[in-house]
């Protein structure tokens, strides 16, 4: 029992010696909940010209935007998973542009979402992410 102590307590120092030294609370590319994605996605904005501090709308859950947090982007508006989510979906263009239009009053640049299964042209894909952007500017 003892020793089966020890290896446990030595195994936990090694990955919290190797988290410090990754400067990531995770190891990436480990478990169902990756941050790869969302640290491509979040470098991606930045590329696009997004600088911490600016505010974004989504259409997805928004406790599943970490890309937000790693890129220091502010959530000013969204759509959460369920059926408003699907009414948006659903929606014809003109009504489309409409909540797009509200995104852009609440000073959103862009709005982030997961990548739609019938994605438009309105729609562009971050990188090799399950993301996508729609520019409001």
């Amino acid at each position: 029992v003892a020793i089966a102590v020890f290896c446990t307590m030595m195994l936990a120092t090694a990955d919290y010696n190797v988290r410090l030294g990754l400067h990531h609370s995770a190891i990436l590319g480990n478990g169902p909940n990756s941050t790869l994605g969302d640290l491509a996605a979040a470098e991606q904005l930045q590329q696009m010209g997004l600088k911490p501090g600016d505010k974004v709308g989504i259409i997805m859950n928004g406790t599943a935007a970490y890309w937000a947090h790693l890129a220091k982007l502010r959530i000013v508006a969204e759509i959460m998973d369920g059926p408003e989510q699907q009414e948006f979906w659903n929606a014809p263009p003109s009504l489309q542009q409409e909540v797009f239009d509200h995104f852009a009053v609440a000073h959103a640049r862009l709005v982030v979402t997961v990548c739609p299964v019938m994605a438009d042209l309105k729609w562009e894909r971050l990188g090799d992410t399950r993301y996508c952007v729609h520019r409001l500017e």
